[in-house]
């Protein structure tokens, strides 16, 4: 609910592995919808962290 108000900052999401991750709700906001965030994504960072790029995978 805090995130389709404008609060949440993070979301989680399970890796393939079974890991947890948490990003920034920002990047991931085109891909979520009223059923949350479904799919599979490949998400890409430089080695200082910044975010390069999002694939959708399916």
């Amino acid at each position: 609910m805090k995130y389709y108000q404008g609060r949440a900052l993070k979301i989680a999401a399970r890796a393939r592995d079974g890991r947890m991750v948490h990003l920034p709700a920002t990047i991931m906001r085109k891909y979520i919808n009223m059923s949350g965030l479904q799919g599979t994504f490949a998400i890409y960072y430089n080695d200082d962290g910044q975010l390069l790029q999002i694939d959708k995978l399916s």
